[in-house]
């Protein structure tokens, strides 16, 4: 999700203060390729949010994303994850950034941060992400520690794999300065 204007001021996402340092994910081909992977990345994640919500309807499931739809239920049903929040906006008041969080629930009785992705997995982006993430929780939720984050990948043949993550705050706050740096620039360069 992108960022957006908040009083004035513009809150860029954790997916926007990644790409301002050269570090989003990478995808080869044409810029058509990306966006169609991001699209179908999108549409999986709003297909399991209507999951957890209890209101997807079956018929709307595109069958390219299916078999993630799929792995996300073979995993909830293996692991009996139960999801405490999905997709919510936190916002860092002191690095005026923002993010969505896909899910964070209970596994194992720990709480964890699952980061979905659909087949492939890029984990140093992933421990950007997770950095942005993490700052995030800490600074809105700070009595509910992430015991575990996690990527989920949900993979095309329906099965799913858990990823261990160790959140890079440090780049991630390394990004956002850039981020700013950028802003800064082109408002000066403007005519």
């Amino acid at each position: 999700m992108p960022g957006r204007l908040i009083d004035g001021t513009y809150w860029p996402s954790v997916t926007e203060v990644i790409e301002a340092c050269g570090l989003g994910l990478e995808i080869p081909g044409p810029p058509e390729r990306r966006a169609y992977y991001l699209a179908r990345g999108r549409a999986l994640h709003a297909a399991i949010q209507y999951d957890l919500e209890g209101v997807l309807d079956p018929a709307t499931v595109h069958p390219e994303i299916a078999p993630g739809l799929d792995a996300w239920r073979k995993f909830v049903a293996d692991t009996g994850y139960l999801s405490e929040a999905s997709e919510i906006e936190l916002r860092h008041e002191r690095w005026r950034f923002l993010g969505h969080p896909d899910t964070v629930g209970r596994l194992n009785g720990r709480r964890v941060l699952l980061d979905l992705k659909y087949n492939t997995v890029d984990l140093a982006y992933s421990a950007l992400q997770h950095g942005g993430y993490a700052l995030l929780w800490e600074a809105n939720r700070a009595g509910e520690t992430i015991d575990d984050y996690l990527v989920l990948q949900l993979k095309a043949d329906g099965t799913y794999r858990l990823h261990p993550v160790t959140p890079d705050r440090q780049t991630l706050l390394a990004c956002v300065v850039v981020h700013r740096a950028r802003q800064a620039r082109r408002r000066t360069e403007a005519p």
